[in-house]
């Protein structure tokens, strides 16, 4: 019967291997076969895919199409084009040339990208450099990466990089998140902007980390998810993702002790190992296919695979030979080959003056306290004991550091309401003054301490409240000089955009509201424009009555460009688009909108004493309200100038205006803009 069930699942490797290979550049024909068919930026984007896809494949092909789209990006003038061709090409000497030459590459685009403020290109490299990296390097030295990129590409309207760099941030970081029911949330909104987007590979790699995150807990429920995964892998050609979903699934098999067909799975990912991915993943899918091979009793075989494992070429250095050559010298222990056994440790142990790590080395030490208590060697096996408890001591240490910066993460993400936090006063209020009841009685030197020490935390927090009102009021940096200085003196900025809002026939729709309704109207409106500002990293100003004012390029360093808040007006007309049809579906009054920007040179200060406000002036101020004024309902009206530093952007349409008589400012240009 066993011999019937390996004869089955050798059969059914061989025919899915078989359909793999050839399914694997279906998604790469279907894109070539399109290209006679696509223009401009579509073409160029065309192109970048292929490149990016054949990174994996074939490095020539990559070249090809790298080589095509920045051909395209120079001649049209789109750096963003030209980056993410360049990110291809990394991540294709990454993965078919050498890792430490593909790292190299990828740090030096990264520092370009940032000093072009490239967010999309940059977010996607620093993807590929975190792959690379966590092959070198300790999980907590790499950690901060995929919130980089997650950081980047929310800076831009890219949803499928949003899910992809999400998804990178949740594989590699749920251990920081701390809570599995956070870790899910985010990887299923990441999984369904890939689904909306009908981005059926970027949702495969989306939905692998969702089956990974249920591996822990759930291995049924992991098994079933990480088997969409392979379908959809299968049916659209993504061998990228192949090797990583069948170990997943190998894994799942192995926690429940059905070693049988964890190798199976093991070894369909080993074969695609074999055709397309880099050594690191050969080695790690070696040594799992070694330990279900000794759990089943195959101690010979479990060797011979380390072996074949250890000799393959050494690409990834983290965890790679070091842990092999442990599992070598365990399992020679096992064997009662205490030779070999200490020859294999040994080796290992020299491989981490190079490449430390306290987590394998606390894993190796273990093994040596296996073989000196096996060799009877007792006064050694006392040395390796009194060292793994001090590598243990080192890692409490470690993992008592990362449960205190969830603590802090969490704890500065509390918002508590105005009522609540009064209600909170009033009862440390009367813990402390029950501690001072019992310091009294008892007292207690003891209890004292511990009441001025929650005393403290309450002025903390009550600073940090402070401060987080004061930066919703003032620029950053301006309320640290503020604070510094006890004043802040006003600044020259030669660049900078501002935006203004304004609705139409204010006064006749308000008189169709009671004053409640109007409030509470301006304040959904108002409020959905705070988080555009906030999302494109954008000042708001002020607001005057139904008026809204915001200015980008006021931080130093330049957190936001012209594009930005071109971005940010169209968005707020697009929102009070959607508003206005809701609202006269319901019967209710609504407001229509004119959005008016101009860029140029302003001064930027405080004003006032006790209720002091931000504020800037200049004609750059004044020229962006008569935009506005001169603008039309739905439509975003910018300056000739703004329109000057924009017009080669491969995102907007720009609409000539022509010229008109504006009060102040005499025969001015002006353009209509709006998104591709």
């Amino acid at each position: 019967m066993k011999k019937l069930i390996q004869i089955t699942l050798i059969s059914m490797f061989i025919l899915l291997n078989y359909s793999v290979q050839a399914q694997d550049q279906n998604l790469i024909k279907r894109t070539s076969q399109n290209l006679s068919n696509l223009k401009g930026l579509k073409l160029a984007k065309a192109y970048n895919t292929l490149a990016y896809h054949y990174a994996f494949l074939n490095l020539d092909s990559t070249r090809k199409y790298v080589d095509l789209a920045i051909e395209w990006g120079k001649a049209n003038n789109n750096l963003e084009v030209e980056y993410m061709a360049k990110m291809a090409m990394g991540k294709g000497i990454k993965n078919r040339i050498h890792l430490d030459s593909g790292i190299v590459y990828l740090q030096n685009l990264k520092t370009e990208c940032e000093e072009l403020h490239l967010y999309r290109p940059l977010s996607y490299t620093l993807i590929e450099l975190h792959k690379a990296l966590r092959m070198e390097l300790e999980m907590e030295d790499t950690s901060s990466i995929p919130t980089q990129a997650l950081a980047a590409i929310r800076k831009t309207d890219d949803s499928v990089g949003v899910a992809l760099a999400l998804t990178e941030y949740v594989r590699w970081n749920s251990e920081q998140l701390g809570e599995f029911d956070k870790s899910v949330e985010l990887i299923l909104y990441a999984r369904d902007l890939a689904e909306h987007a009908h981005d059926s590979l970027v949702w495969t790699y989306a939905n692998t980390a969702y089956g990974g995150l249920y591996g822990y807990s759930d291995h049924s429920n992991s098994k079933e998810i990480l088997l969409q995964s392979l379908n959809v892998s299968k049916k659209i050609g993504f061998v990228d993702n192949l090797a990583s979903v069948f170990m997943s699934i190998a894994v799942q098999y192995a926690w429940q002790g059905n070693f049988d067909t964890a190798i199976y799975y093991q070894e369909l990912s080993d074969s695609i190992s074999d055709s397309y991915t880099n050594n690191y993943d050969k080695k790690v899918s070696l040594n799992n296919l070694s330990a279900f091979k000794f759990y089943l009793g195959d101690t010979v075989g479990a060797i011979n695979t380390l072996y074949k494992a250890f000799k393959t070429e050494n690409i990834g250095r983290r965890n790679d030979n070091r842990q092999i050559l442990g599992n070598l010298g365990e399992l020679h222990t096992y064997l009662k080959q205490y030779d070999s056994a200490r020859y294999y440790l040994d080796t290992a142990l020299s491989l981490f003056e190079v490449y430390p790590s306290i987590r394998l080395e606390h894993e190796l030490v273990r093994q040596y306290l296996i073989l000196t208590k096996a060799e009877g060697n007792f006064e050694e096996a006392l040395y390796w004991q009194e060292r793994k408890q001090s590598l243990a001591d080192s890692l409490s240490k470690i993992d008592n550091l990362k449960a205190l910066q969830r603590a802090e993460k969490d704890y500065a993400k509390e918002k508590s309401q105005l009522k609540k936090d009064k209600v909170q006063r009033e009862r440390t209020f009367i813990l402390a003054a029950s501690i001072l009841v019992l310091v009294l009685v008892l007292g207690g030197l003891f209890s004292r301490f511990t009441y001025i020490q929650k005393s403290k935390a309450t002025i903390e927090k009550e600073k940090d409240r402070s401060e987080n009102l004061l930066h919703n009021i003032l620029p950053k940096e301006v309320a640290e000089e503020l604070k510094e200085k006890g004043a802040s003196e006003a600044k020259d900025f030669d660049e900078v955009t501002v935006l203004f809002s304004d609705f139409k026939e204010f006064t006749q729709t308000a008189k169709k509201l009671s004053a409640k309704e109007l409030v509470s109207e301006i304040n959904a409106c108002f409020k959905a424009f705070d988080a555009i500002m906030q999302k494109y990293q954008i000042e708001k100003i002020k607001t005057i009555g139904d008026a809204y004012m915001a200015a980008g390029g006021l931080h130093e360093p330049r957190t936001s460009e012209p594009k930005d808040v071109v971005l940010a007006g169209l968005e707020m007309q697009a929102f009070m688009l959607s508003r206005k049809a809701e609202r006269e579906a319901q019967g209710l009054p609504c407001f229509d909108m004119r959005v008016g920007i101009h860029t140029g040179p302003v001064v930027a200060g405080i004003v006032g004493v006790k209720k002091f406000q931000y504020d800037i002036w200049g004609d750059t101020v004044n020229t962006a309200s008569r935009m506005e004024s001169h603008g039309a309902i739905g439509k975003v009206n910018v300056s000739n100038s703004t329109y000057e530093i924009l017009k080669d952007y491969a995102e907007f349409n720009f609409e000539s205006r022509g010229k008109s008589e504006v009060k102040g400012l005499g025969e001015t240009e002006m353009w209509f803009v709006s998104r591709v």
